[in-house]
């Protein structure tokens, strides 16, 4: 659907972002339509490994909720009950069978994988394990920032990215 979308836009050779649970989306759209997606930046990559459980995801993401800016976390508390708590549900059991260590190695793209100095969700040890099994992965840590480093420090994830870009040609 994504990439009906951009082809739709006439967009080509993206720099596709995903972050938490969109990361596993980016990735398969970078697997699927590698014509679209040049480079891949994934922010906060979930889901890791060691914690797939709707539990330890709801625990991580309650404590995330306290790191976050409080306007960004009313406005995610929000989205989850316009959805519907059984919708977000059904999509975190979706999320939590995902199997991006396996899947990630089959993006032939070079990947930034980004996380937040103080992230709950994405472990420093997951991000750079992703990075590392990445074909042309690195792992990148924004000093303060938590979960949605995107939100919450922009200016320093857009300069980790323009460096990143700047480093790989497409």
């Amino acid at each position: 659907m994504i990439g009906k979308l951009l082809d739709d836009a006439g967009a080509s050779s993206c720099v596709v972002i995903g972050h938490s649970m969109g990361v596993q989306s980016a990735t398969e759209l970078a697997i699927e339509r590698p014509d679209l997606v040049s480079h891949l930046i994934l922010i906060g990559a979930a889901v890791d490994v060691e914690h797939r459980t709707v539990r330890q995801q709801a625990l991580r993401l309650g404590v995330n909720s306290v790191l976050e800016k409080p306007l960004l976390s009313m406005v995610q508390s929000f989205d989850v009950l316009r959805c519907g708590p059984r919708w977000y549900l059904a999509q975190l059991k979706l999320a939590m069978s995902y199997p991006i260590e396996f899947r990630l190695p089959l993006a032939r793209q070079p990947v930034l994988v980004l996380r937040g100095s103080r992230d709950v969700v994405a472990a420093a040890a997951w991000s750079t394990r992703l990075a590392h099994i990445a074909h042309d992965g690195t792992a990148g840590t924004i000093n303060g920032a938590p979960h949605a480093a995107h939100h919450s420090a922009d200016r320093a994830v857009g300069k980790a990215i323009t460096a990143f870009l700047g480093q790989r040609p497409s």
